[in-house]
């Protein structure tokens, strides 16, 4: 919708599409290398993080898992 509304308004060339083609992949690339940069998250978070609190239930399954703090 976007790229008809901007060409019948003639500003839409196939220039500006390679420019933001070309700066739309250099961010998603640089997205991608800082995400593969960060540490592996530890399973243990998914449980710890749920809840403001943890519930009995997760605290058992922690310690059940040998996950416990």
């Amino acid at each position: 919708r976007l790229r008809i509304f901007m060409k019948k308004r003639g500003l839409w060339t196939e220039d500006y599409e390679k420019k933001v083609e070309r700066e739309a992949e250099e961010l998603v690339d640089r997205a991608v290398e800082e995400a593969e940069r960060l540490s592996d998250p530890d399973p243990a978070d998914i449980i710890r993080y749920t809840y403001a609190e943890l519930t009995p239930r997760q605290i058992k399954e922690l310690k059940e898992s040998g996950w416990e703090r």
